[in-house]
């Protein structure tokens, strides 16, 4: 599905944005089901709110809880009075079926295995979210395992994830911007933790319902608090070979990886069987 000039310019500048991979009643139902995620994280947020009190706005903590508090697996960043504001969801394979069927769209796996040159499965999963008017900000940053591969071999373009948009990303809801070409040594760079998005060369990567945004774990990226009323959500994959996530940085037990790939591989049966591979564009 990606020609050779969109994998060179992937590899150039670190980031490619591909539209219209997810489509239709695939899309219609993952918006659906966002819809509900996100409802439950919300009032979970508000219990949490009551159970544990209201974050203490003194501390200086950017995103409050990087870890979840519990089985759910919704983090939280603070409001502006210490409410807890929903930022990510885990796991979501475990969430809804559609989520593991949209992680086996044929056109998705095209693309990243176009890029890889190798069959891959889903290393990790996540949805991130940007609620209206209080949406977090997320500073400029690597990711480790990006910021691994350019110590160690000076380009991160062979580790990058998929991230799926489920609402449109804009400027004004806090869209994702990165800074094209910082995955390679002695690209260009600029100080990580900062909120500063009007720096030299930094491009905002607005996207449509349904596009998808290839970006490597290297490449510096961030995003600006939503301060629109719109909710911005998307719907994060990290594809890997089943060596690379037994070993290397990953180093998930090989039990795991054979009962991830055995799942992935159900995923796209049961796309088969529902009619979700007839209904793609040609």
């Amino acid at each position: 599905m990606l020609t050779q000039d969109q994998i060179h310019a992937y590899r150039r500048d670190g980031v490619l944005l591909v539209p219209g991979v997810v489509t239709g009643e695939e899309l219609h139902r993952l918006q659906q089901v966002a819809e509900r995620v996100t409802h439950e994280a919300v009032a979970h947020g508000r219990v949490l709110d009551e159970q544990l009190g209201l974050i203490d706005l003194a501390e200086d903590h950017g995103f409050w809880e990087w870890q979840s508090v519990d089985d759910r697996l919704f983090l939280y960043a603070r409001g502006n009075q210490g409410e807890r504001v929903f930022r990510r969801a885990e796991a979501m394979l475990t969430r809804d079926p559609i989520f593991g069927l949209v992680s086996a769209n044929p056109r998705v796996r095209a693309i990243v295995e176009a890029i890889v040159g190798d069959a891959v499965i889903p290393a990790n999963d996540s949805l991130v979210v940007k609620m209206p008017g209080a949406g977090a900000a997320v500073p400029w940053h690597r990711d480790p395992s990006g910021r691994q591969l350019i110590d160690d071999f000076g380009d991160a373009s062979s580790d990058f994830t998929c991230d799926i948009y489920i609402d449109p990303s804009t400027v004004e809801n806090g869209c994702v911007w990165a800074l094209p070409g910082s995955h390679l040594a002695g690209g260009p760079d600029l100080e990580e933790a900062s909120l500063d998005f009007d720096v030299p060369g930094a491009r905002p990567l607005e996207a449509r319902p349904g596009d998808m945004l290839i970006h490597s774990t290297g490449v510096l990226h961030g995003s600006p608090t939503n301060t629109s009323g719109s909710v911005r959500r998307t719907l994060y994959f990290h594809y890997r070979t089943p060596a690379e996530i037994a070993g290397g940085y990953w180093q998930r037990p090989q039990e795991w990886v054979d009962e991830r790939a055995a799942e992935f591989e159900g995923y796209a049966a049961a796309r088969v069987t529902e009619g979700l591979d007839a209904a793609l564009p040609a």
